[in-house]
């Protein structure tokens, strides 16, 4: 994982709150929205009569957004802070924790979650909804991402380009706001995924359902090295 695979692209990484830009905001949710959904029907369109999907932890999140070359927002993720009386969302589906006395604190911790990139730039037949490629979800572990093997424009195309960007972008945020720990989860494919990128994201508990079959994880922000932290720009 290189910073010039990210610079050399059309997008740019932010950091926007809910008292951030009006636009931004709505195209956050508006994708929201439509993953959510439209698109894999997680949530009851019909509770968004507005066509925005947005819940009670969004006052209390920091966003991560990627955007193009006209500014539009392609993608979104964000980190949900704890406030008194509340949990993290995943507590409310992944109840099976293998030992949660040993979590950190939770006001060292976030939550990565609503994770969302626009249909437009998930135009490979084997694209997941997180506009990674399939071939790299089921490469084997110890394969380099980006298939060296396979040339330069090949490595190009099936980077999870976006995906890591938005990653750095809330690592770096982590880090600004003194949180030390990261939640996420995932399914085992992908989770492997960020492992072979060097996110050494760590299971605390069994699968569930919690859109999707997935697995709760834990990241810890000092262990990443400092290439994760790489700004990125537009091209």
């Amino acid at each position: 994982m290189t910073p010039e695979h990210l610079d050399s692209h059309c997008f740019k990484f932010k950091t926007v709150t809910w008292n951030s830009s009006r636009r931004d905001m709505r195209a956050i949710f508006a994708q929201r929205y439509q993953v959510y959904c439209l698109e894999r029907g997680f949530l009851q369109a019909s509770s968004y009569p507005d066509g925005l999907e947005i819940d009670e932890y969004d006052v209390h999140s920091i966003f991560i957004t990627a955007s193009n070359q006209t500014s539009d927002v392609v993608g979104s993720l964000r980190l949900v802070q704890m406030h008194e009386g509340m949990c993290f969302p995943f507590r409310k589906h992944c109840t099976d924790l293998f030992d949660s006395e040993s979590l950190p604190p939770i006001r060292d911790c976030v939550e990565i979650s609503r994770v969302v990139i626009s249909k437009v730039l998930r135009r490979r037949n084997d694209d997941t909804p997180l506009g990674v490629s399939s071939m790299l979800l089921q490469a084997p572990a110890d394969e380099p991402v980006g298939l060296r093997s396979h040339g330069h424009e090949k490595r190009r195309k099936l980077y999870p380009l976006i995906l890591l960007g938005m990653m750095q972008q809330a690592i770096i945020c982590c880090k600004e706001i003194g949180v030390s720990h990261c939640y996420v989860s995932i399914d085992a494919a992908l989770a492997q995924l960020l492992q072979r990128l060097n996110f050494d994201v760590e299971a605390i508990g069994a699968s569930a359902d919690y859109f999707g079959p997935v697995t709760p994880y834990i990241l810890a922000i000092d262990k990443l090295r400092s290439d994760h932290i790489t700004t990125t720009r537009t091209c």
